[in-house]
């Protein structure tokens, strides 16, 4: 059987390792802490967020990218009605023989 010495030293040397394991942790969390408040505060920064041009379009015009998608939205439904209709049309004419 180990002695308790030997007990106490392996105890120590765990409890060492955990302190070490937490300190990095904490380090890790605390840096990436100042890397997003860095990184939401500096709009230069090499990778922006969003990344995706389009967004970063909506997001820098959003007025603009409104009045699209009124348009969008305006124009869109008419097409389909119509072609729901004219499609309409054809089937009760066919039905109708």
């Amino acid at each position: 059987m180990s002695s308790p010495l030997a007990l106490e030293e392996e105890k120590e040397a765990l409890l060492e390792r955990m302190r070490m394991s937490r300190a990095a942790y904490r380090s890790r969390l605390i840096h990436s802490d100042t890397v997003t408040l860095n990184f939401n505060n500096n709009p230069e920064n090499g990778s922006r967020f969003p990344r995706s041009h389009v967004f970063q379009i909506v997001m820098h015009h959003p007025y603009l990218s409104a009045l699209a998608v009124m348009g969008l939205w305006l124009i869109g439904p008419r097409r389909a009605f119509d072609m729901a209709v004219k499609s309409g049309h054809v089937i009760t004419h066919y039905l109708s023989k």
